[in-house]
């Protein structure tokens, strides 16, 4: 770089704008610094009370020996033993036993017989708490409209727009208050904390519009304050609803809770979620509920695996197609002589019945058709020959462990996890068993063509 000139520096010292940088520092450069007087004298490492203030001597420049540590420049630390606190396994916050929870977007729960409806579902799952969005309930709806019999109902309701409203029903053996926060009317957030025998819980419900009339910071910073507030007097913090466009990584980093919900709550999005302060839960389940709604329901809770109350089972044909059978198929066409099949003399309705009678033939001579149970517990994603898939799977499965019984003589259970393990192991070795035949098959057609 080149050194600029002595006008310019002049010019710049002028104005004021020249700065030199600072040059390194180190022991050849190191400068006496003024110190404090005091009244304590060190004698061979030992604290010595003096009855006059002295200034004591600075360090020297050169440290002649840096390993061995300068005791004149170490202060002296009281020192207090440590109590060792045992916490009983019930005071153990990891070790907390959450309530079950229930979360939901009703879609109103105004509407005839809803109620009833989600009083069915919440003794039927033995939910303790359960929060639901989109109750609708106005000023018009009197206190005890909402209720259910067993549950004592908290709720905040929107106003001066329709729809909205958030309810939090909590079991009536569990002592539950509403904490009184002043947050805008215009927000739909609710906390509720729970006593429950050795721990407090705060279990808030939110609902956040697809077009809110607030700012998004608005229910950010409303969120973040209730959890810093709730973490100082609660064991846990529970955090549940409908939450549309927020992006769940915004409360996450504002808030430090865990997100538990993987699985899609409407269509394939994820709207609604629930977050906690502690990884508690061990299982969480997302139903169709029974109440007329668009969004599926969240079950959250520890124990044996729940079953879905409302499972509903639906029979569908379709023709499977292998690219063996198209290629089977593709011969036929080819050697077949469809010349007669439509005679220009014949009538245009006569000769489409003709076709279709021939070509409905041919498809159920070489792709019959099938017949699958496809539940509405099955992911969005899944096919009738995908579910066909790991009906063998799992059939091959109760194959190998039958055979393992008889020979080792002893009953064998798989975990879940790896049930599914197996089963996607026994559908890849399927799908590479089919693409062996194929390519087998295609090269004999070759070779006989050939």
């Amino acid at each position: 770089m080149q050194k600029p000139s002595s006008s310019l520096l002049t010019t710049l010292s002028l104005y004021g704008l020249l700065r030199y940088r600072g040059s390194r520092g180190g022991k050849f450069r190191a400068r006496r610094i003024p110190i404090l007087c005091t009244t304590v004298r060190w004698d061979h490492g030992q604290p010595v009370q003096v009855d006059a203030p002295f200034h004591r001597d600075l360090r020297p420049l050169h440290n002649t020996n840096p390993r061995k540590a300068r005791v004149r420049n170490l202060v002296q630390l009281t020192q207090q033993q440590l109590v060792s606190s045992t916490k009983s396994s019930s005071q153990n916050t990891w070790c907390i036993e959450p309530p079950s929870l229930y979360v939901l977007n009703a879609n109103s729960l105004a509407k005839p017989h809803a109620l009833d409806h989600l009083a069915a579902e919440l003794n039927s799952y033995s939910v303790d708490v359960a929060v639901v969005t989109e109750s609708h309930f106005k000023k018009k709806h009197k206190e005890g409209m909402e209720s259910i019999q067993g549950y004592t109902a908290h709720r905040r309701d929107r106003e001066g727009r329709r729809g909205g409203g958030v309810v939090v029903y909590v079991r009536d053996s569990i002592d539950s208050a509403m904490c009184d926060f002043t947050f805008d009317r215009t927000l739909e957030l609710l906390w509720i904390t729970l006593k429950l025998t050795s721990h407090t819980v705060a279990v808030g419900a939110i609902y956040h519009p697809p077009k809110p009339v607030y700012k998004l910071c608005d229910i950010l910073d409303a969120i973040e304050s209730s959890v810093c507030y709730l973490s100082d007097r609660c064991d846990l913090i529970v955090l549940a609803g409908d939450i549309n466009t927020l992006e769940p990584q915004s409360i996450i980093q504002r808030t430090g809770l865990i997100n538990i919900v993987k699985s899609p709550t409407r269509g394939a999005n994820i709207l609604d979620q629930i977050f906690v302060s502690q990884d508690c839960y061990l299982n969480t389940k997302v139903v169709t509920p029974i109440i007329k709604s668009d969004h599926r329901a969240i079950i959250a809770y520890n124990g044996a695996i729940l079953t879905n109350q409302n499972k509903t089972k639906t029979k569908c044909t379709f023709r499977k197609i292998t690219p063996e059978k198209k290629a089977i198929y593709l011969n036929h066409l080819a050697a077949a002589n469809l010349d007669n099949l439509v005679m220009p003399d014949d009538d245009p309705l006569q000769a489409f019945e003709n076709f279709y009678k021939v070509s409905k033939q041919m498809l159920d001579k070489f792709f019959p058709e099938c017949t699958i149970t496809v539940t509405s517990s099955d992911p969005s994603f899944t096919t009738p020959e995908i579910n066909q898939l790991r009906k063998i799977a799992h059939s091959l499965i109760t194959l190998i462990i039958n055979r393992e019984q008889r020979i080792y003589g002893k009953k064998l259970k798989l975990s879940p996890i790896k049930n599914q393990l197996f089963q996607c192991l026994i559908t890849l070795l399927l799908i590479c068993l089919i693409r062996i035949m194929l390519a087998c098959h295609v090269t004999c057609l070759i070779l006989s063509q050939a």
